[in-house]
C-alpha cells in the first residue's frame, strides 16, 4: 500500500516535485560554484540565489510543460531523459539571464553573477545532478511496475495487422506498465489466423461483461474503416459504461508525424508524404553536417593518412573504393570508403552483401570493417552534401530495385539523405545477419520523429556502440 501511494505521489505531483528538486539543485549548485569562483558566498549573494532559484524552478516547470515533457510517460531511457532535459535547462538559463539582467540593473546594480564560467559550470553540474535524480525515478518506476503496481490491462477490439503491430510494441516495452488482457472480434477465425487464440475473449458484445468482471481497464479499438458502424457501437457501449477507449482506425496507420491536414474551403485534405526535412529543420541539419564533417576531417587527418598507407601497402589496388548508392529522392551518388576487399571481388559473384569472415576482405580490410573505420571517407560525402551524418544507410541500385518490390515502405527511406550512421545501426541492426524489415522500421521511425536533438543523440550513441558492435563486418 505504501509503495502504491509513493508511486501515485510521483505521478500526480511530478511537476511540483521536479520544481522543488530544481530549486534545491540550483540553489546549492549556485552557492558551491559562486564560492569556488569568488572565494566567498556572502549573505547578500545567498539572498539573490534564493530569489533566482525560485524563478528558475518556475521557468523550468513552465518550459517543461511547453515542450511536452509531462505528457503521459511510463518509462523513458536515461539517454532520452538527457536529450529532453538538456535543451529545456539551457532555454531556462537563457531566460533567467535575461530576467537577472533586468532585476540586477533595477534592484542589485550587479551584472556579474552570470559570468561565463558560472554559466558553464552551473549547467554542467545541475544537469548531472538532475540526471541522477531522473535515473533514481526510472529505477523506482521499473521496480514498481515489476511488482505489479499501476499496471493497465488493455482489451484490443479488432484482430488485424494493425492491432497485432500495436500489441507487439506494447509487449516489447513491459516497463510501460501495460498488459494485453485479450482481443475481441466478431470473427473467431481471426484469432487463429493471427496466432492469438489463447487471448481471444469473444465478440464485441462481451465488452460490458468483461469490464464489470474487471478483466480490463481500457479498450484499444483497432477496427478498419470499413467497419465504421461496428466502431460506433463499441464507442456507444463505452460511453454508456464510462469505459476509457482509444481509437486507432486503419486510416491513421498512414498518418505520420510529417503528415499535415489542410482545409480547402471546408474540405479537410490530408497530405501523407510531405518532406520531413523541408524548411528550417533541413537547413539546420545541413549546417550541423557541414560543420561536424569539416571538423572531423581536419581532426582525423593523421588517422586518415595512416589508414590510407595501411590499405595501400597491404594489397594491390586503390586506397579508396567508390560505389554507386541511392540517396535523397532516389538520386544516385558515389559513396567513398577505404578499400577493404581485394580488387574485382564481385567479378564472379555479382552484387553481394558482405558476410562475417568474408574471404573477399583483406587482412587490413577486415579490421577496418570490424571497427567501422572504413566508413570515415564518407565524411567527404557529407561535406559535399551527398549524405548526412545521420540517416538511413544507403543501398546500391541493384538492391534498391529488389527491395522496393519486396518490402513495404522501403522507398520512404529515400525521402531524407542517407547517413553514415542511423537509428537502426545504434540499436544493433547492422549487417546481413540482422532483419532488413526491422531495420526499415527503425529508419522510418527516425524519419517520422526527426529532430536536431535526435541526430545528436544518435551521434552520441554511435560513439558508444561502434567499438562493441558484434554485427559489424
Amino acid at each position: 500500500m505504501f509503495k502504491r501511494a509513493v508511486f501515485h505521489l510521483f505521478i500526480k505531483y511530478a511537476p511540483l516535485i521536479d520544481a522543488l528538486i530544481n530549486f534545491s539543485i540550483f540553489f546549492f549548485c549556485s552557492i558551491i560554484i559562486k564560492t569556488h569562483l569568488t572565494g566567498q558566498a556572502g549573505v547578500e549573494s545567498s539572498k539573490i540565489v534564493l530569489i533566482l532559484s525560485a524563478i528558475y524552478s518556475m521557468l523550468w516547470m513552465f518550459n517543461s510543460f511547453a515542450e511536452g515533457y509531462y505528457r503521459f510517460k511510463r518509462v523513458r531511457l536515461l539517454i532520452d531523459e538527457f536529450f529532453i532535459m538538456l535543451p529545456i535547462t539551457i532555454k531556462t538559463y537563457l531566460e533567467l539571464i535575461a530576467i537577472y539582467t533586468l532585476l540586477g540593473g533595477i534592484f542589485w546594480n550587479d551584472y556579474s553573477f552570470f559570468h561565463r564560467r558560472f554559466f558553464i559550470y552551473s549547467i554542467a553540474l545541475q544537469s548531472l545532478v538532475f540526471l541522477y535524480y531522473q535515473y533514481t525515478l526510472i529505477r523506482i518506476y521499473a521496480l514498481l511496475h515489476n511488482k505489479g503496481f499501476n499496471i493497465k490491462h488493455l482489451m484490443i477490439a479488432g484482430i488485424n495487422e494493425n492491432s497485432i503491430k500495436m500489441s507487439d510494441v506494447i509487449t516489447r516495452n513491459p516497463l510501460w506498465g501495460y498488459n494485453i488482457a485479450g482481443y475481441l472480434d466478431r470473427d473467431p477465425a481471426a484469432a487463429s489466423k493471427h496466432e492469438v487464440k489463447d487471448l481471444y475473449r469473444g465478440g464485441y458484445d462481451k465488452i460490458e461483461e468483461l469490464y464489470f468482471d474487471k478483466k480490463f481497464d481500457r479498450i484499444i479499438c483497432c477496427l478498419p474503416t470499413k467497419e465504421y458502424e461496428e466502431t460506433q457501437k463499441i464507442i456507444r457501449i463505452c460511453e454508456k459504461n464510462n469505459i476509457d477507449i482509444h481509437i486507432v482506425p486503419d486510416i491513421f496507420y498512414f498518418i505520420t508525424a510529417n503528415s499535415s491536414i489542410n482545409n480547402l474551403e471546408g474540405i479537410p485534405v490530408i497530405s501523407l508524404y510531405e518532406p520531413p526535412l523541408a524548411g528550417f529543420g533541413g537547413t539546420m541539419k545541413r549546417i550541423l553536417d557541414f560543420t561536424l564533417s569539416l571538423i572531423g576531417l581536419i581532426a582525423l587527418s593523421p588517422l586518415l593518412l595512416f589508414l590510407a598507407a595501411a590499405v595501400k601497402f597491404s594489397s594491390k589496388g586503390p586506397v579508396f573504393y567508390s560505389q554507386e548508392r541511392v540517396g535523397l529522392d532516389n538520386k544516385p551518388f558515389m559513396m567513398y570508403k577505404f578499400r577493404s576487399m581485394y580488387t574485382d571481388s564481385e567479378f564472379q559473384s555479382g552484387p553481394k552483401w558482405a558476410d562475417k569472415n568474408d574471404p573477399r576482405c583483406t587482412r587490413i580490410g577486415a579490421i577496418l570493417r570490424k571497427t567501422s573505420l572504413d566508413e570515415l571517407p564518407q565524411l567527404v560525402n557529407v561535406l559535399k552534401g551527398d549524405m548526412s551524418l545521420v540517416g538511413p544507410r544507403p543501398e546500391r541500385p541493384f538492391f534498391v530495385q529488389k527491395f522496393k518490390e519486396e518490402i513495404k515502405d522501403y522507398m520512404k527511406r529515400h525521402r531524407v539523405k542517407a547517413g553514415i550512421t542511423g537509428w537502426a545501426q545504434v540499436n544493433g541492426l547492422r549487417g546481413s545477419s540482422t532483419s532488413l524489415e526491422q531495420r526499415i522500421q527503425y529508419d522510418l521511425y527516425y524519419i517520422e520523429n526527426w529532430s536536431l536533438w535526435f541526430d545528436i543523440k544518435i551521434l552520441f550513441k554511435t560513439i558508444m556502440v561502434v567499438w562493441k558492435d558484434k554485427n559489424a563486418y
